[in-house]
């Protein structure tokens, strides 16, 4: 088979017809996984006169002329059968795979994945913008009902006030008594009503904290366990994106429960882990350190993504979401860049159910466009801030998003 010039090379899957022309039964033996190809051929006994196919679908990272020769085995002889292909690829489409599927996983979900990745991602994403949708309804009506509890309360300390002043002043005008009595029945009344505004100050601040407690995250989310890898190069340092993206994570760590895990790795000419979930000592500490982020440096971000799918899985929670977060404006900018060699990487994890999801800022398209398919060869999510549409919750939609339980 010569496939020719290829633009969007989708790893196609080519069929080879073969006939048993003997006069008795064969059957096709098993073939050993590869990662440059995958065989497709039938089970059970194929008997004399009978037409089957064999399905070759070739993988790799690499652009350029390829020629395979890929043998495979029937019963009844002792030499393969070569199957040969030979072709130009000269780019990848977007779905594309780079190395062939292992079609045994420990779990079924991967089969399922592995076998029709472009529908499982297409109904992957319309089930979480659905959920999302729905959990973001429900949180804005449950915060609107605590905004108009709190208003209530506080209209009505002030029409206690209100109310204070008017009966003062009738008091003064209409009673007829002693000086010292009338100002020790006024400070007798104000007492009292200084108690009551006391108390109805503390139900504002129990249902100010029922908003807090509301606005983290609930039981319908799995456990998460998130890495952080931000890029802290010069270049974030423009447009206040680091600083965006440092108000973003307070929101999120702000929302996690107790029982969800984070780490910060950062990343400019050297990668560094900042800290881990074990770590962990208060809120007030990690708000410090996310902080102190300064941008400066380039981005050798190759070794920072090493460390953080190690770290995620060091902390990996069983039945949980466990995502590598990166946050960057760009490329990694180090000598033996391959985004090729990336994907693979993305794709790999993914199948230890360790998922990467990407935030990318600014307007840079070659970036933008590797950051976009680094995140769906890792079973993730994208997302693209500008300066015109930077919202602080970013990272909590993605992380809701992510976890929320079916």
């Amino acid at each position: 088979m010569d496939y020719g010039q290829v633009k969007e090379w989708k790893n196609d899957t080519t069929w080879f017809f073969i006939t048993n022309v003997s006069k008795s039964k064969w059957f096709v033996l098993p073939t050993f996984y590869n990662q440059e190809f995958l065989l497709l051929s039938p089970t059970g006994a194929v008997l004399p006169g009978q037409k089957i196919r064999i399905g070759v679908s070739y993988y790799t990272e690499s652009t350029g002329k390829f020629e395979l020769e890929i043998p495979f085995y029937i019963s009844s002889e002792i030499s393969p059968i070569l199957l040969h292909i030979k072709g130009k690829i000269l780019d990848f489409h977007p779905l594309a795979l780079i190395y062939c599927p292992n079609l045994d996983p420990k779990k079924p979900s991967d089969k399922v994945f592995l076998v029709d990745i472009e529908n499982d991602i297409d109904s992957l994403e319309e089930r979480r913008e659905e959920k999302t949708i729905l959990v973001e309804e429900v949180v804005i009506e449950e915060i609107e009902e605590v905004v108009i509890e709190v208003i209530q309360q506080i209209d009505t300390i002030s029409l206690k006030e209100v109310t204070k002043k008017d009966s003062s002043e009738k008091l003064l005008v209409n009673q007829h008594v002693s000086v010292e009595q009338d100002i020790r029945k006024e400070e007798e009344k104000r007492e009292e009503k200084k108690e009551e505004v006391v108390e109805e100050e503390v139900d504002t601040l129990d249902i100010l904290k029922v908003e807090e407690e509301d606005s983290r995250l609930s039981s319908d989310y799995a456990i998460n366990n998130i890495v952080f890898l931000i890029d802290i190069s010069g270049s974030m340092a423009k447009q206040n994106k680091l600083e965006s993206l440092k108000a973003s994570m307070k929101e999120l760590v702000w929302s996690l429960r107790p029982e969800d895990k984070i780490s910060i790795i950062t990343y400019a000419t050297r990668a560094k882990v900042l800290f881990k979930a074990s770590d962990f000592v208060n809120m007030d500490s990690l708000f410090l350190l996310i902080d102190s982020l300064k941008a400066n440096g380039h981005s050798y971000g190759k070794d920072g993504l090493d460390m953080a799918y190690a770290l995620a899985l060091d902390e990996f929670i069983v039945d949980g979401n466990n995502t590598v977060l990166l946050a960057t404006d760009g490329k990694f900018n180090y000598k033996d860049f391959s985004e090729n060699r990336l994907y693979k990487q993305a794709a790999k994890m993914s199948f230890k159910r360790v998922k990467i999801s990407v935030v990318g800022f600014g307007r840079d398209k070659k970036a933008l466009n590797f950051l976009n398919k680094l995140a769906r060869f890792g079973r993730g999510d994208f997302v693209h801030v500008t300066p015109d549409n930077r919202d602080s919750s970013v990272l909590l939609k993605l992380i809701k998003k992510m976890s929320f339980l079916e």
